[in-house]
């Protein structure tokens, strides 16, 4: 989490709070495999720690570290993605606790980006958006990114007090 808050400004405790959130959402019928949880077999489950989509994972990688556009995004996307081997590479990838944390931390740096906010200067509004963002879109999106800020208070309380 240190780490990738370093690579992309991300504060330490907003990672937490997503990985938080999307764990205790966790039930007795998910499957798991030494720390590894991938929930649902379709092929539109999230997978991982953070819960990320193979297809959120590779459109936020594009942009933030290769600049790409989104059409040429939507060219690529379904030029090579849909069924393919990079998709399967990716779904490994997420599998991997380190590798999802990375994609965690890149998919709240490009909400960010994308909603022109600061995460170090970031008031709670903003970083509620940010949540928010992560999730989706509409009022669920929106409740998720206020619940999903309370966790973030309460680590920044810990952190602060250690």
């Amino acid at each position: 989490i240190t780490r990738e808050s370093s690579a992309t400004g991300v504060p330490e405790n907003l990672i937490r709070a997503i990985l938080f959130r999307e764990q205790i959402f966790y039930s007795v019928v998910d499957a798991t495999d030494q720390s590894r949880v991938r929930i649902g077999l379709s092929a539109s489950a999230s997978v991982g720690l953070a819960q990320i989509f193979p297809e959120t994972a590779y459109w936020t990688e594009r942009v933030i570290v290769n600049g790409a556009t989104a059409t040429e995004l939507q060219k690529e996307y379904e030029a090579k993605i849909m069924g393919s081997q990079m998709r399967k590479v990716l779904l490994q990838k997420l599998e991997n606790n380190e590798e999802n944390i990375h994609y965690a931390a890149l998919i709240l740096a490009a909400e960010a980006k994308k909603l022109e906010i600061d995460l170090s200067t970031a008031t709670e509004w903003q970083l509620q958006q940010v949540l928010a963002a992560y999730n989706g879109s509409g009022q669920e999106a929106q409740r998720y990114g206020v619940e999903t800020f309370e966790y973030y208070n309460a680590y920044r309380r810990y952190y602060q007090s250690q």
